[in-house]
């Protein structure tokens, strides 16, 4: 949903999502735009945007996706990304940067106290704490197997203390991939090859790979990892879990109940 907000300052702010909230932050007595759902854009409300704002600023990460559109429909865009940063994430600190000068007319200064990002404690990426698939990549690593993975929580076995997975590229590939090197190997991979897949990877494009392996009398091992859920972006539900939209576990459990 788009929503406007208009209010004393001759500067606005056309953004969304994370790029929205942190410009919001930072100068909160400007007018914005947010954009929701952003295409289609928006064109009548823009249009209505720059009727009511002096000074129309876009601010978006990466690539000037809505400047260029936006511009490219005969708007006078302010500032965009020859101030904003093209590279890496935004953040409030990053905004802030980029636009005091020419929204408040200061120089941006460095906030006391903030430490260096040299002395920030290290967390590298890791399998969760209690993960039920740690022992299996001990396991792998100590016989010394090739792994094959692809896209899931899983996949953070290829960082150490693990080190236990070896390629890793898209949903499924890690089957197709373990087939092919033993089609490339011959008998010399025998024993030596594997895949691992979760659950709903495995659903989602895993079957299909498996199936030409068996098909293709292929002998790379596939080993599925069950989480009985989409473990890795939010818990939703699959084919595998016996729950759909319509009946979820919130809403069996609340039928349970009752």
């Amino acid at each position: 949903m788009h929503t406007m907000e208009i209010n004393d300052s001759p500067v606005g702010f056309i953004a969304s999502g994370a790029a929205y909230l942190y410009t919001r932050e930072v100068f909160p007595r400007c007018s914005f735009l947010k954009l929701g759902m952003v295409w289609p854009l928006p064109w009548k409300m823009i249009a209505e945007f720059f009727r009511k704002v002096k000074k129309v600023i876009v601010v978006e990460e990466l690539d000037p996706f809505f400047e260029t559109e936006i511009r490219a429909r005969g708007f006078d865009v302010f500032h965009g990304k020859d101030l904003i940063p093209a590279i890496g994430e935004l953040s409030p600190a990053a905004v802030e940067k980029a636009l005091k000068k020419v929204v408040d007319g200061k120089v941006y200064t460095e906030p006391k106290g903030r430490i260096s990002q040299d002395e920030v404690l290290r967390r590298p990426p890791n399998l969760c704490s209690g993960c039920s698939h740690r022992a299996l990549f001990y396991a792998l690593k100590k016989l010394g197997l090739f792994v094959f993975g692809d896209i899931g929580c899983y996949a953070l076995a290829v960082a150490p203390p693990l080190s236990a997975m070896h390629a890793s590229t898209c949903m499924g590939a890690g089957v197709g991939g373990a087939y092919g090197a033993g089609k490339v190997m011959g008998s010399e991979g025998l024993g030596k090859i594997c895949a691992v897949i979760g659950d709903s990877t495995f659903l989602h494009s895993g079957i299909a790979p498996l199936m030409d392996a068996v098909y293709n009398k292929g002998y790379s091992t596939t080993i599925l990892l069950d989480n009985n859920i989409t473990a890795m972006t939010g818990l939703q539900e699959h084919p595998g879990t016996g729950y759909t939209k319509a009946l979820n576990r919130h809403s069996q459990s609340i039928m349970n109940s009752s």
